[in-house]
């Protein structure tokens, strides 16, 4: 009878293991306005099962950074998409949960300032203004990432109608819910955080890619 009970437990346990890893996935959404120069407009939800690889690394300012490409699965090389997301702290810390305001463009914000830069598809930006918040976050021994949370807020050249609003989930299970516009008035609620633009914006779910390839041009 105990030995039943101890297979039937770790079977549960076993189950619960694989719902849990289930669970956990991995996706790229954005919304952007028609001005942005990154963005030009779209809205973009991407996962590995739509053919895209997500490769995360430590940067040199001990931040997380990402490409995110369609490289291997895209038979049509002019029609490949890809993006780079950075993320770094100030004074070069380890990020961590919380609110990072007054982002300027990775890798050339001063030291005590968050640094961000979303680019892609040949298009970046020479300075940027911003915010992110990082929802979860978690490193192996070696420093590896293991799982990561972050929503941000770019705005090209630092033009407040040329704004980006995205989300990157990393092997975690806390979904993707903003694809959003800043309201006018919202604009001056950025003392409160991404979190707090979120909850007062429109929500809509991210699910389906609808987007006409943006020409690949270098700035």
């Amino acid at each position: 009878m105990q030995r039943q009970i101890i297979v039937k437990f770790c079977t549960v346990l076993g189950l619960l293991v694989t719902l849990s890893q289930a669970e956990a996935a991995t996706e790229f959404a954005y919304s952007s306005s028609s001005q942005s120069w990154v963005g030009g407009g779209e809205t973009v939800s991407v996962t590995p099962a739509l053919g895209f690889t997500f490769t995360p690394h430590r940067n040199f300012n001990n931040g997380v950074s990402f490409a995110i490409n369609d490289f291997d699965t895209n038979p049509d090389f002019g029609a490949t998409r890809w993006w780079y997301l950075n993320f770094a702290a100030p004074y070069d810390q380890p990020l961590t949960i919380g609110s990072y305001q007054g982002a300027t463009r990775w890798p050339f914000q001063e030291i005590g300032a968050a640094g961000l830069d979303f680019s892609g598809n040949g298009r970046g930006n020479n300075m940027l203004t911003g915010s992110f918040d990082i929802l979860e976050v978690t490193y192996a021994l070696d420093g590896e990432l293991l799982t990561f949370a972050a929503d941000f807020l770019q705005y090209d050249e630092g033009f407040q109608d040329w704004w980006n609003i995205g989300s990157i989930r990393y092997n975690t299970d806390i979904p993707v819910h903003i694809a959003v516009v800043p309201e006018p008035n919202m604009l001056l609620l950025m003392g409160l955080g991404l979190g707090s633009l979120v909850m007062l914006a429109r929500r809509r779910r991210l699910v389906t890619s609808s987007w006409q390839p943006l020409e690949h041009s270098v700035v």
